[in-house]
Formats: structure tokens, sequence, C-alpha cells
């Protein structure tokens, strides 16, 4: 199956920790992915991939604040409010995947794709040219 959402250079912050752990989390989305279009898949697989995806966000969030605290970045606070709205829908859906309630599978993994990759891209990118990354 082909990933759902894939990691290139155009979303690179020229930090390799940083990289590193954004194609974790797209990763993580693709597993969750597969995982929601298999059929036959146990729930708690589903549960356990949302799961890592919540731990995972809320460790790169608290990696990149601490990076971008290290060199002075002016937006670090409006960046820091983003992270708290992300870590708390994505601690949302996590919950209501693991309380068996309506979620919609199709809904929640747009959701993931289409955060991640604007966040990249709109936010992150925003700290690539003033971060003087040691």
């Amino acid at each position: 199956m082909a990933n759902f959402i894939k990691w290139n250079q155009s979303v690179s912050v020229q930090q390799e920790l940083l990289d590193k752990q954004h194609k974790q989390i797209y990763d993580h989305i693709n597993k969750l992915h597969a995982a929601i279009m298999e059929k036959s898949v146990d729930k708690a697989l589903t549960i356990s991939i949302m799961n890592n995806i919540e731990n995972y966000t809320n460790e790169h969030f608290s990696t990149e604040e601490k990076l971008l605290a290290a060199c002075n970045y002016p937006g670090l606070e409006e960046h820091k409010l983003i992270h708290q709205k992300m870590s708390k829908k994505t601690a949302e859906l996590a919950q209501e995947i693991r309380q068996i309630r309506g979620t919609d599978a199709q809904a929640l993994l747009l959701f993931l794709k289409d955060w991640w990759q604007q966040h990249i891209l709109k936010t992150d990118m925003k700290y690539v040219p003033l971060s003087k990354w040691s």
C-alpha cells in the first residue's frame, strides 16, 4: 500500500533531529492509515497506533520548543500555543478512538495529514531562516 502522507525535502526544517521526528510522525500516520484501511485489523492495533501518535506528538513538540528556545526564536510563544492546541486535539481524537465512539476514520486521517503538512510548511518554516542550530 502506498504511503498516505510522504515526507520529502520540501518539508525539511534543516535540523536533523526535527526532520527525523517529522518523518516519524508521518510514519505513525501511515501506520494508522494502513490499520484503518485493513478491515481485519484488531481495534487494539488502531488504538495503540493512535496512542503512539499522541505520545510522539507531545515528545516532538517538547523537543522542537527546547531547540527554538536555545536559538532565541522570537515566535516561540505563538508556536507553543499552536502546539498546545494540537496536543489537545490529538488527545481528544485518541480518546474518541479508545472509547470507540463514532470516530470518522477518514476525517481523522485527513485532519492529521493536513494539519502536519500545513504546520510544517507554514508554521515551522518560519523558524528555519531565523534559527541557528547548534
